[in-house]
């Protein structure tokens, strides 16, 4: 992946980003970075479960989804998470 990608995804935070400015991942590239199978990834789009954009039969996910995703998915004190990925 992109420097800016693994900075965002080990600081853990979601922030306000331009959506016309950010890189967008496919559903594989996701499942690779996440270490997810991509039946995962497909199955949480599908409830709507996960943030993701839909370019017709198209899925595609930004560098904010991907740091919210793991927000989402996070369990635990926040402090420990985010600590944890900081590499603290």
């Amino acid at each position: 992946m992109n420097e800016q990608l693994s900075t965002v995804l080990m600081a853990g935070s979601v922030e306000a980003r331009n959506p016309l400015t950010d890189q967008l991942y496919t559903v594989a590239q996701v499942a690779k970075v996440l270490h997810l199978p991509t039946t995962w990834i497909y199955e949480r789009t599908r409830k709507n479960a996960i943030p993701y954009h839909k370019f017709g039969k198209y899925i595609r996910f930004t560098t904010s989804d991907l740091a919210e995703i793991l927000v989402i998915c996070s369990r635990g004190p926040r402090s420990e998470v985010i600590q944890v990925g900081r590499g603290e």
